[in-house]
């Protein structure tokens, strides 16, 4: 008789039972039950598996390529001497402001240019993922090591692991090594870039600063010259031995240079103002007087500067090492994404372990590896088949950057070679029988034996062979410069 009774009152203790647990976890409380399960679990009863041998190189060799890039990355390993420019030890903003010259200008680019900096600072936040590299999977591998025996039976089964995925696959973690190694080579070549580049567009706004103070010298000796012509015509024709059209004709001939004065003086301040930015500095900085120039050799023969081209370029040697990287991707990605297909330990998973009882599915260990089907990666295959595309195009690419790269060194050769040689002709013949022809008019016009307009035109003809040869003497060295840009290194058997 007591049996019904029993029978009436468990119904309502499960009740209350499942009622209170359903309070409890409403109310976010850990049961007893859960409570000893995570004191368990804080306690490992092990120590956590050492990593094997090819991990543990792995590994070591990662944090030796680390150490060797941080180094690279903390020191100048780029410097002006290093990619063929002649430039001063040292500089700072306020030794600008004294007398000016190439070494100067180029080293105080180097250490001012604020493209240069963000340039340096690039490289060193790419070495930085050496780091990521080394310790993230260890992080993981941690975490792992502690929710695997955090088991509190309840719920579904989270967190749960294939056993090759307990340690990172040794070959795994050598390609993320090479990938970022290649990021930091393409980084330095970048920087090296940035360097060149800059020290290129400081050095030419110089030649170009100093060819405008010579021009703005030449034009006012000219000014002083008519002034002397005009007080000259002015007495003869106040006597009457000259006409009133040789008065005008030289005061217009003034007006005209006096504007062109006007003209060098605006275009001064803008050579400048684009010298200041690309030193970092404000547009109307005031720069000392440049110094002249002493005239430079021919530039070397052209035939061998192409294959040096090719091998020191630094876009090229980014490039390269964008397209290694891109390559040690797609294996990355193979390698992950494609399964092991020789059998071993780690192609196994826990889910082929024996099981007892109706649950029962499978045998301890199969006879053959378990393969994905193809379409567990179909996601992965479309990512390697977009980069073996970006591969091709990269590769496509870079031919094309070696075809113009050739061109470049024969443009800039070109030029400097055509600079140099004018800049010998007119210093070596023009200029001085312009200046001869000049003096010769001028004298015999004061004497009364020469038309004025003969000696105008002379005076303007020595005038323009003047400017002319300042011109020649800026594109000789700004070509120098254009071919240094090309090599992207020194040019052999040439100045510095």
């Amino acid at each position: 008789m007591k049996a019904p009774g029993v029978l009436l009152v468990l119904p309502l203790l499960l009740s209350a039972c499942a009622a209170s647990l359903e309070r409890d976890y409403e109310a976010g409380a850990v049961t007893p039950y859960a409570r000893a399960v995570l004191a368990e679990a804080s306690v490992p009863d092990r120590a956590p598996p050492a990593p094997p041998p090819e991990m543990k190189r792995a590994r070591d060799a990662l944090e030796k390529l680390a150490r060797e890039w941080k180094a690279r990355a903390g020191r100048p390993s780029v410097d002006p001497g290093s990619l063929g420019f002649d430039a001063a030890a040292s500089a700072a903003e306020a030794d600008l402001r004294g007398p000016l010259s190439p070494r100067l200008v180029l080293a105080a680019a180097y250490a001012l240019s604020p493209a240069i900096r963000s340039s340096r600072d690039a490289l060193r936040a790419t070495v930085q993922q050496f780091d990521q590299v080394a310790y993230l999977d260890a992080i993981l591998a941690q975490y792992l090591a502690f929710t695997k025996d955090l088991d509190l039976r309840l719920g579904s089964a989270r967190q749960k692991r294939r056993v090759e995925r307990s340690f990172p696959f040794p070959g795994s973690l050598s390609l993320k090594s090479r990938i970022v190694e290649e990021d930091a080579r393409a980084a330095e070549a970048r920087l090296a870039e940035t360097v060149r580049e800059r020290l290129v567009a400081a050095g030419r706004a110089y030649y170009e600063y100093a060819f405008v103070r010579e021009a703005i010298g030449i034009v006012k000796e000219n000014v002083g010259l008519l002034r002397g012509i005009v007080s000259i015509a002015e007495s003869k024709y106040g006597v009457g031995k000259t006409g009133q059209a040789v008065v005008l004709k030289t005061h217009v001939e003034i007006a005209a240079l006096e504007d062109r004065l006007v003209t060098l003086g605006e275009r001064e301040a803008t050579v400048r103002a684009r010298l200041a930015s690309i030193l970092g500095l404000s547009a109307d900085f005031p720069f000392g007087p440049p110094g002249r120039h002493e005239p430079l050799p021919p530039p070397p023969d052209p035939k061998p500067l192409y294959g040096l081209a090719r091998r020191r370029r630094q876009e090229i040697t980014a490039l390269e090492a964008k397209i290694r990287r891109t390559e040690n991707l797609i294996e990355l990605a193979e390698t992950k994404a494609y399964p092991d297909p020789s059998p071993g330990f780690s192609s196994f998973e826990e889910g082929t372990m024996t099981r007892v009882g109706g649950a029962r599915k499978a045998e301890p260990f199969s006879k053959n590896p378990r393969a994905k089907p193809k379409f567990w990666f179909g996601e992965a295959e479309s990512f390697i088949h977009e980069m073996r595309s970006r591969l091709e195009a990269q590769k496509q690419k870079l031919a094309d950057l070696q075809a113009r790269v050739g061109y470049q060194v024969k443009n800039a050769w070109f030029k400097w070679d055509a600079a140099w040689r004018q800049a010998r002709l007119y210093r070596g013949s023009l200029l001085p029988q312009a200046r001869q022809a000049y003096e010769v008019l001028e004298s015999g016009w004061r004497e009364g034996v020469s038309d004025f307009l003969d000696a105008l035109d002379a005076q303007r003809t020595w005038l323009r062979f003047r400017l002319e040869l300042a011109a020649a003497v800026r594109d000789t060295n700004q070509g120098r410069l254009s071919l240094l840009n090309a090599l992207g290194t020194s040019i052999p058997g040439g100045k510095k």
